[in-house]
């Protein structure tokens, strides 16, 4: 064999020149890591009511609790005038939650619209499925259907994760305001209250986030956003505050957020089935109508 075919064969045989190998390596880890985001946005629940906690925490979403009432709820002065009617104090658990209550028998009480609510809470007590009645009236109540702050039943919002489509929800009811949102959801609402799910807690932090991607793509800018929450299951009522940092929404145009995060801060601080304030209790009831009341007065400033 010549020496000229040898070092030919030599050329041919001999190992891809490093820049080659350089190149190919950084090709495939970028087609690795696109395959690992397909795969992660894949495997995403495409709609909200189906999340579990693994799935929230995809999103860099996380829930904790509240030291005082003070991290959740608005710190501010409320008129609770046309509130009060509603503690109705001679009305504890057990008589509204009795199958026997008649509210054709109520004497002391006149107005029509606390009637009215006090019949949709001894509902919801003995049947969970009419929770989203008494919501309806609660928010009615606290005067949230006001201009301008302006309820919204079951409204469509979607987040959209590194451009493209991917998760829908479709929370019972947000009450919108000037940029303030609150959102509420319900036994109803709530497709699975179960420990996986943090007793529907991964739900609402998808229709959180879903109905903060909303709220964002008609601004011209990002900036921060608060959103509040509040869940009703088992008559008992908890509050939620989210702060969504501006940066979030790009970390997230780009995929998983990895460095920003989504803080919910819970008040009462425990989360459980029968956790939170208890509505057939007056005192509870007082609390929750409180609360309302201040974030109504946070809503219109």
């Amino acid at each position: 064999m010549t020496s000229k075919k040898r070092k030919q064969i030599e050329r041919e045989s001999s190992p891809e020149p490093r820049w080659f190998v350089s190149q190919s390596s950084q090709v495939m880890k970028l087609a690795a890591r696109f395959k690992k985001l397909k795969y992660d946005t894949v495997n995403l629940p495409k709609s909200a009511f189906l999340f579990k906690v693994r799935d929230i925490k995809k999103l860099n979403v996380t829930f904790e609790e509240a030291k005082a009432e003070t991290e959740v709820i608005p710190n501010i002065q409320a008129d609770m005038k046309n509130l009060q009617k509603y503690i109705a104090p001679n009305f504890n658990y057990e008589t509204i939650s009795s199958e026997a209550f008649n509210i054709a028998k109520i004497t002391d009480i006149t107005d029509g619209r606390v009637l009215t609510f006090l019949s949709k809470l001894n509902s919801m007590i003995l049947n969970c499925r009419k929770t989203i009645s008494f919501v309806y009236s609660l928010l009615f109540a606290a005067d949230l259907d006001n201009y301008p702050s302006m309820i919204s039943i079951r409204p469509m919002n979607k987040l959209v994760i590194n451009g493209q489509e991917v998760v829908t929800a479709q929370p019972g009811f947000v009450v919108t305001s000037k940029k303030l949102m609150f959102v509420i959801e319900e036994d109803d609402g709530l497709k699975n209250i179960s420990i996986s799910t943090g007793y529907g807690e991964s739900q609402i932090g998808a229709e959180i986030l879903a109905c903060a991607y909303t709220n964002r793509s008609q601004e011209l800018v990002d900036e921060d956003q608060t959103i509040f929450a509040m869940r009703i299951i088992s008559a008992h009522a908890t509050f939620y505050k989210a702060i969504i940092p501006a940066g979030y929404w790009k970390d997230l145009d780009e995929g998983f957020p990895k460095e920003k995060i989504v803080r919910v801060t819970r008040w009462p601080a425990r989360n459980g089935k029968m956790s939170g304030y208890n509505l057939g209790n007056p005192k509870d009831r007082q609390n929750v109508l409180r609360i309302m009341a201040k974030i109504r007065e946070l809503l219109l400033l």
